[in-house]
């Protein structure tokens, strides 16, 4: 995915840190402490995803057998969350 994305002209950024979204875009501070503007039109944030395991918790200790799978485990790619899935059908 990252070859396709900066096939066009996309740039990643990491180790910066969000200081606030403003009408022209994104301020940012380096890992240097440079601050800087970067200009949008719209921003999408994909940066600390952590596991969707409410569910699980809720569920723990209140069936026979539990099995978690895909983001519920930890955000990952469909590939992750297919075996995921192939294993505890497995254990069924």
């Amino acid at each position: 995915m990252q070859e396709k994305l900066v096939a066009r002209g996309v740039v990643m950024l990491t180790g910066v840190r969000y200081e606030r979204i403003t009408k022209k875009g994104l301020d940012i501070v380096d890992k240097e402490g440079n601050r800087r503007t970067l200009e949008a039109d719209a921003i999408v944030l994909a940066a600390g995803a952590k596991p969707k395991d409410e569910l699980a918790c809720e569920l723990k200790g209140k069936v026979a057998a539990l099995y978690s799978v895909g983001d519920c485990v930890e955000p990952r790619m469909i590939r992750e969350a297919i075996g995921d899935g192939a294993r505890a059908g497995l254990e069924v």
